[in-house]
C-alpha cells in the first residue's frame, strides 16, 4: 500500500512547488490586501541586536533637569583613587524625567577595561557624575552594574550625545628614563633600541674588530619604531526610525546566501564620526567630529525562519538595506 501511494504524493509536492513559484513571481512586488494576517505578522522586522562584546553601563538621570538650556554630564572613573577614564555627554534642553544615559559606550565600549581593574582590586573602581559642575552622584562600579541590570534600555535611543572620551591608562607600562625625540618616534621603543645598542657594545662586540653592526642594528631598530601620537577616524551608524511600505521582493539575502523576502523600508539613520588620538604610552582621547542624520529608502531583509523565498533576483528601484 505504501509503495502504491508514493508516486501520487510526489506529484502533489511537485504541483505545490510549481504553484508556489508562480505566486512568488506574480506577487513578490506587492502583497494583496487579503493575504493571511498570520503570515504577514511573521514578516514583521525584529529589533536589531547589539554586537557589543559587553553591554554598556546605564545610569538613570535625576528628575528636574534644566529645561531652558543644554547641559554637560561629566563622568570621571577612578581606580585606586587615580582617574582612568573621563567622558563628556551633552544633554539637550527639555529632557523628560526618567532618561537613561550610556556610559563609556561610544565609540568603543570600555566596560571590559573597568571590570579588569575592579577584578585586580575589588572595590577600587568608582564613578563620579557631575552636571554643569555640580556633583550628581558618586557610585562604585559594582553598584552601577547592579543599577544597569535593573534598568530597561529605552524604546528609542539613550538620551544625550557623547562628545569626548579620554582613556588615561595605556596599553603598555611606562618605562623610567624615557627620552624625547624630535621626529616623534615612540620613546619607549627608542629606549629599547638604546638598551640593545649598549648591550651590543658591552657584551657582543669584540673591540679588536669592527662594531659597526651595532650602529646598523640601532639605526634599523629606531626606524622600525612607530611615530606617535597616531590619529584614527572611526564611524558608527544607528537606525533612529524605520517604517515599511506594502511592497515585497525576493532577493539574495545578506547573510543567508540564498533567496530572502525583503520589504521596502524608509529608514532614518544617524552617522557619527569619531577621531581617536593615541599617545606613545597607549593613552588616548576620542572626540566626536561629525554628527549627521539622513534618510534612505531601501529593501530591508526580513528575519528568518519565515523569510526564505524562490526564485530570487537583483533588487529593483532601490538598493538592499545595509544591516546595522
Amino acid at each position: 500500500m505504501n509503495e502504491g501511494t508514493r508516486f501520487p504524493c510526489r506529484l502533489v509536492v511537485v504541483c505545490l512547488l510549481i504553484l508556489a513559484t508562480s505566486w512568488s513571481v506574480a506577487h513578490a512586488a506587492e502583497l494583496a490586501p487579503g493575504v493571511d494576517a498570520r503570515w504577514r505578522q511573521s514578516l514583521d522586522a525584529v529589533p536589531g541586536a547589539s554586537l557589543e562584546a559587553t553591554p554598556p553601563l546605564l545610569f538613570s538621570l535625576p528628575d528636574g533637569l534644566p529645561a531652558d538650556h543644554a547641559s554637560v554630564l561629566k563622568v570621571e572613573i577612578r581606580a585606586n583613587d587615580k582617574p582612568v577614564v573621563r567622558q563628556e555627554i551633552e544633554l539637550p534642553a527639555g529632557l523628560a524625567d526618567g532618561g537613561v544615559v550610556e556610559l563609556v559606550a561610544e565609540p568603543v565600549n570600555q566596560r571590559e577595561l573597568l571590570e579588569k581593574l575592579e577584578a585586580a582590586n575589588p572595590g577600587s573602581v568608582w564613578i563620579d557624575l557631575s552636571l554643569d559642575g555640580q556633583l550628581l552622584e558618586e557610585i562604585s562600579l559594582s553598584n552601577l552594574e547592579q543599577e544597569t541590570a535593573t534598568l530597561t534600555p529605552p524604546a528609542d535611543l539613550p538620551v544625550g550625545t557623547p562628545r569626548r572620551l579620554d582613556v588615561l591608562v595605556g596599553t603598555r607600562p611606562n618605562r623610567l628614563a624615557t627620552k624625547s625625540y624630535e621626529d616623534g618616534r615612540d620613546p619607549e621603543c627608542v629606549q629599547h633600541c638604546d638598551d640593545e645598542r649598549y648591550d651590543c657594545y658591552v657584551n657582543r662586540c669584540d673591540p679588536r674588530g669592527s662594531c659597526e653592526y651595532c650602529e646598523t642594528y640601532y639605526d634599523d631598530c629606531v626606524l622600525s619604531c612607530p611615530v606617535c601620537p597616531t590619529t584614527k577616524d572611526t564611524s558608527t551608524t544607528t537606525i533612529l526610525g524605520i517604517s515599511y511600505y506594502n511592497q515585497y521582493g525576493c532577493f539574495l539575502g545578506f547573510f543567508a546566501g540564498t533567496g530572502a523576502v525583503h520589504q521596502l523600508a524608509y529608514r532614518t539613520l544617524r552617522l557619527r564620526v569619531w577621531r581617536t588620538v593615541t599617545q606613545c604610552d597607549g593613552s588616548s582621547t576620542t572626540t566626536l567630529i561629525t554628527d549627521t542624520t539622513y534618510s534612505e529608502i531601501c529593501w530591508q531583509e526580513l528575519p528568518p525562519p519565515n523569510n526564505y523565498c524562490s526564485p530570487w533576483g537583483p533588487p529593483y528601484g532601490y538598493p538592499i538595506c545595509f544591516p546595522y
